[in-house]
């Protein structure tokens, strides 16, 4: 995400079970509005904004691109109740002088990264009246770590691996599972063959991915999906 997009092979499993497990990791209910103004290029409005609206039974409200000087009247207007940011939105949003509206909004929790320093979060979750957590992830696998919704969080932690919702499905981690510990390493594994099953671990799908005259480029995960050399890029997806 800090250059320009590279493709990243998902299942359709992996959706599904995005779509069933975010509201309950955000603590959203029946007919919650999420607020989408990230690129639907991206993991992040694909997966969560668009799957989470659609398992809430909600709505997403999809506007062109973040814009400070709408984003409050926006949320305000559409009575959104989650929204997710990355990079410097928070912070340009902490720039804005403090209005006696402020919490006039409905939202209930802001989602993404980077994690905020532990006053800067306190001080906007006070000031907005709504929660902030934060996750670490990749756009291979969805899962990933999160921030304890319910709990109160340490500044700087990577939060634990986040489980299905229902307890009669395969779960990638145990509830309470340490980031770090040898769970959590099997827990990030599981994710991934959840999620992609057919490409993990898969090394003759990254090899097939490049002709010995073309360097590797852009390369995730044990998904490789695309090399590029002189504009030509070549794809391959498993069968």
């Amino acid at each position: 995400t800090t250059g320009k997009p590279k493709a990243v092979m998902h299942s359709q499993r992996n959706f599904v079970l995005t779509g069933q497990s975010y509201p309950a990791w955000m603590g959203m209910e029946r007919g919650d509005r999420i607020y989408a103004c990230l690129p639907l290029f991206h993991i992040n409005s694909q997966a969560y904004s668009t799957m989470g609206a659609i398992g809430a039974r909600g709505a997403i409200v999809l506007v062109p691109r973040f814009s400070a000087s709408r984003f409050w009247s926006d949320i305000k207007r559409h009575r959104v109740a989650v929204f997710n940011f990355i990079g410097a939105m928070t912070l340009i949003l902490s720039k804005k002088e403090p209005e006696p509206g402020d919490t006039d909004h409905v939202v209930k929790v802001a989602y993404g990264v980077p994690a905020l320093p532990g006053d800067l979060r306190d001080e906007l979750e006070a000031r907005y009246g709504m929660r902030i957590v934060s996750g670490f992830g990749m756009s291979e696998t969805t899962f990933g770590l999160l921030e304890p919704f319910a709990e109160r969080r340490r500044a700087g932690s990577m939060g634990f691996p986040r489980p299905h919702p229902d307890p009669h499905r395969p779960s990638p981690a145990p509830p309470g599972t340490l980031a770090g510990s040898p769970a959590s390493s099997d827990a990030i594994r599981a994710t991934f063959r959840l999620s992609s099953p057919d490409w993990f671990a898969a090394p003759r799908y990254t090899s097939s991915t490049r002709a010995p005259s073309i360097p590797l480029r852009a390369t995730t995960s044990r998904t490789t999906c695309a090399a590029r050399s002189s504009g030509r890029t070549e794809d391959s997806a498993p069968p």
